[in-house]
């Protein structure tokens, strides 16, 4: 019934430090190159509390987050914990929020901001058909490089990272002695409004920090790792951070604004000369080159797992048949950046994408409250977020403050891409009924001997759990697996005993370059009494692997139980009736 595979195992070896250098890395990024002096246009040299809201809201996310990880030791991260707690739809909609709000057009900020740095050299960026010729090829050759190979695109993200933070570091120590003490007094009056405006767009600098607490079944005793490596790690990044601020703005003052394409390049023309300025232009390039070619390399994975589900267009699934990497992906994920990065500027854009991430960091922490009730149980690998509810609803209150300083129209473009989405959905949804449950009706009704009774709706729901879990073990979907089999499932399957760790084992084995499978389904009868199922078929299933095409031929018998009004695979007993 599936394919064979190896054991797969979870190691522990996330420790304090390994955690608090991941966030450090993640964190500190292309944003913080330009966003000094943008920030600064507004607050003056009382920026810098700006930076204390941002460090603490996101450190009382990351322990959201931090709680929800250590529960689990599967991936899937933010759609994952927010599909568990509120349902499909939910799921679906950050997922969809994610990549498009704050991946897509995140990265069209970025590459506004590499082509407003690199205006230093090259002015003619200001014109806007050269800025669209170089925002073109910037994400053509991103596109052809992940597409000849995953490890090109590897190679060049960590080359990247390597040359990010050494300039930054190298230009704190040599500009400290630039600073004039006057130009740090405070001349602005800060303000709830100011102060929440300038938050929501650096918070743009401070995201990525999902990515590293997503590996909870990774980490040695969560329940010191993960709030040491938060602090640790989000403390480094805010040393950092505000060094860069107080060092920008003791050194440039009052003329801070009128470098806001480069501010830091500025700071270096003064403290270390015109080589210190093509040095940080460089690392600031790289660093931008490095986050854009970084999500090019994973996000179009997330469009080839939907479309392989079923819930993207089809063609978004298609596999190059000489580099075998998602070509059609990639390609109409670095178009959709392209086209947001010319339609609008870097702080347009990156205000966009700080309030698509904190719509899905607000579902997050409102999914760990929901979670806790759900999963009262705590062990000692697991981490909790201290003070009960308290911490998780102040991040709630947070978040929801800094989306309140979005414009009138930025809410209503909000507003109509969840309204879009959620038409989506419900088409998906409607199209995936016909197409999964009408060919098992059809088949059903079609006159052979075992023909059943029109199904009712929930005769229709246990066969789609059915089938839903084949589909879940095809594409190596462990959360697909737990979510349509009980805990406690047992798969009778060769004369062996299959039990949930098992199937996902086998199902996220390695496989094939080109393997693939499709499962014909045909349902001898369905009977349900109260919270109990019993469904008998046969499945057909067509194997391609390794060049070579087989057909295996299986009866089965499943039992299933509904728990908390969705029903999960109880037993499964397989028999093999032909091999071809």
């Amino acid at each position: 019934m599936t394919p064979a595979s190896t054991k797969e195992n979870l190691k522990r070896e996330i420790g304090v430090r390994s955690l608090a250098l991941a966030i450090v890395n993640i964190t500190a990024g292309s944003g913080i190159f330009v966003l000094p002096a943008i920030i600064a246009e507004g607050l003056g040299a009382t920026a810098i509390l700006a930076y204390f809201v941002c460090g603490l809201l996101i450190f009382l996310i990351g322990l959201c987050f931090a709680e929800l990880g250590s529960k689990t030791t599967i991936s899937g991260g933010v759609y994952t914990y927010i599909e568990e707690a509120f349902g499909p739809y939910a799921g679906f909609l950050a997922n969809n929020i994610y990549w498009l709000g704050g991946s897509a057009i995140s990265d069209a900020a970025i590459a506004n901001a590499l082509a407003d740095t690199l205006k230093y050299f090259f002015p003619s960026l200001s014109i806007d058909i050269f800025r669209m010729i170089f925002l073109f090829l910037v994400f053509g050759i991103l596109t052809v490089l992940n597409i000849r190979s995953v490890k090109n695109g590897i190679r060049f993200v960590e080359f990247a990272t390597l040359g990010k933070l050494i300039p930054m570091i190298i230009l704190i120590i040599v500009s400290a002695q630039f600073v004039v003490p006057g130009n740090l007094a405070w001349e602005i009056t800060p303000t709830v409004s100011n102060i929440g405006a300038a938050s929501l767009l650096l918070f743009f600098a401070f995201l990525g920090l999902d990515g590293p607490l997503s590996n909870g079944g990774e980490m040695k005793n969560p329940k010191r790792t993960v709030p040491l490596g938060i602090f640790l790690g989000i403390g480094i990044v805010m040393i950092l951070y505000l060094s860069i601020q107080l060092i920008t703005q003791g050194v440039l003052g009052a003329d801070i604004t009128a470098h806001k394409d480069a501010p830091l390049a500025a700071v270096a023309n003064i403290s270390l000369g015109k080589a210190g300025a093509i040095v940080i232009i460089a690392a600031a390039a790289l660093s931008m080159l490095g986050a854009l070619g970084g999500e090019l390399l994973s996000i179009p994975r997330i469009l080839f797992a939907g479309a392989r589900d079923g819930l993207m267009p089809k063609p978004l699934a298609k596999v190059h048949p000489i580099y075998r990497t998602p070509h059609i992906a990639i390609i109409v994920y670095a178009s959709i950046g392209f086209l947001f990065a010319i339609s609008g500027g870097f702080k347009q854009l990156a205000t966009i994408a700080s309030a698509a991430l904190l719509i899905i960091y607000l579902g997050v922490v409102l999914a760990s409250i929901k979670l806790r009730k759900k999963k009262n149980t705590t062990t000692e690998n697991t981490f909790r977020v201290p003070g009960g509810v308290i911490l998780p609803l102040l991040a709630s209150a947070g978040i929801l403050w800094l989306l309140s300083n979005l414009t009138k129209p930025e809410l209503i473009g909000i507003a109509i891409f969840i309204a879009v989405f959620s038409l989506i959905y419900l088409v998906v949804k409607l199209v995936k009924k016909k197409t999964i449950v009408l060919p098992i009706i059809a088949i059903s009704l079609g006159g052979s001997l075992h023909a059943q009774q029109p199904l009712d709706k929930s005769q229709l729901e246990v066969q789609q759990t059915i089938v839903k879990t084949f589909e879940a073990l095809s594409n190596g979907d462990s959360v697909g697996l737990k979510t349509y089999c009980a805990s406690d499932v047992t798969f009778f399957e060769y004369g062996a005993i299959w039990n949930i760790d098992t199937l996902i084992n086998k199902a996220t084995a390695k496989q094939a370059p080109d393997f693939k499978r499709i499962d014909k389904f045909d349902f001898i009868n369905t009977t349900i009494r109260d919270n109990t199922a019993w469904v008998s078929y046969y499945l057909e299933s067509d194997i391609i692997k390794n060049g070579s095409h087989g057909t295996i031929r299986w009866q089965e018998t499943v039992i299933l139980v509904k728990d908390k009004n969705r029903w999960k695979i109880k037993v499964l007993h397989s028999t093999n009736i032909t091999r071809k």
